[in-house]
């Protein structure tokens, strides 16, 4: 089962992760934890202790995950970010493919403005990835 999974996982473009399933999950554990500390509701007045912050997150990653979910439906699974098959050379591979395939022809292109605003927007897109996938191993 371990090793099954495993696999999965690892040849997954995308990991099987259903953020919407999570965040219904996320509401019900609220809703039982908020249920709990009714039974001490004046001692929360007197502290101020409030649960709507954590209901705001929860709706918050709600949406969010909504949002993710969309983008998934339209996302190529066939082009990685940081590397995947050459469209150019089908038996190698490529290092950030959307800026390589960018500049493959460049030199080629009608329209220099367009083939060097492609190039940056690739960079722009990698810079992105790099960035935001350091971000979440940053200590918080």
């Amino acid at each position: 089962m371990r090793g099954s999974l495993v696999y999965k996982l690892a040849d997954s473009a995308i990991l099987p992760f259903n953020v919407l399933d999570y965040g219904k999950e996320l509401k019900n554990y609220a809703d039982s934890i908020s249920n709990l500390a009714k039974q001490q509701q004046e001692k929360m007045k007197t502290y101020g202790v409030s649960f709507e912050p954590l209901f705001s997150a929860i709706n918050n990653f709600t949406d969010y995950g909504a949002g993710l979910h969309q983008r998934i439906k339209n996302v190529d699974l066939k082009k990685h970010v940081i590397f995947a098959p050459s469209s150019h050379n089908k038996y190698a591979g490529e290092s950030f493919p959307g800026i390589y395939d960018a500049l493959f022809d460049i030199e080629n292109n009608a329209d220099q403005q367009k083939a060097w605003e492609e190039v940056k927007r690739q960079i722009a897109i990698a810079t992105f990835t790099v960035q935001a996938a350091g971000e979440t191993l940053k200590d918080v």
